[in-house]
C-alpha cells in the first residue's frame, strides 16, 4: 500500500510537470502568433518549441482545434482588422506588412475569411465609430 502511494505521488508530480510543460508551450505558441506575420512558418515555430514540425502541428491542433496555417491566417487576419479600424493604412501598406505579395491577394483572402473586402469592412468600422 506504501508503494502504491509513493507512485501515485510520483505520477502526480510528472504530470504536473508535463502540464507545466505544455502551458509554457501554449504560451510560447501565442506569443508566436503576436510577432511578425510576414515570417510565420511551421519550420520556426518548431524550432523556437524545440519540436519537430510534425509534433509542433499536432500541438496547435491540439491547443487550438487548428493547423498551422489556419492559425496563421487567423492571426493575419486579426492585425488586418487592426490596422483597418485603428489606422488610415492604405491596402497597399498593410497587405506588405502582413505578408501578402499584393494587396489583390490580401483583399481575396480577407473577403473569403470575412465576407466582406477590406475596404468595406474599414467603411462600416468608421460609420460604426462615427455614429457612437
Amino acid at each position: 500500500k506504501r508503494f502504491i502511494c509513493q507512485d501515485s505521488q510520483g505520477l502526480a508530480e510528472k504530470f504536473h510537470e508535463l502540464t507545466k510543460e505544455f502551458q509554457q508551450q501554449e504560451e510560447g505558441i501565442d506569443q508566436y502568433f503576436l510577432g511578425d506575420c510576414r515570417y510565420f512558418s511551421l519550420a520556426s515555430l518548431a524550432d523556437i518549441l524545440k519540436l519537430s514540425p510534425r509534433q509542433t502541428q499536432r500541438m496547435i491542433k491540439k491547443f487550438y482545434g487548428k493547423s498551422f496555417f489556419e492559425k496563421a491566417l487567423e492571426a493575419k487576419m486579426n492585425v488586418a482588422i487592426l490596422l483597418l479600424t485603428e489606422t488610415r493604412e492604405s491596402m497597399t501598406s498593410i497587405s506588405d506588412y502582413i505578408g501578402y505579395s499584393s494587396p489583390e491577394h490580401f483583399s481575396y483572402a480577407f473577403r473569403h475569411y470575412f465576407g466582406v473586402s477590406p475596404s468595406e469592412y474599414r467603411k462600416k468600422a468608421i460609420a460604426k465609430t462615427s455614429s457612437v
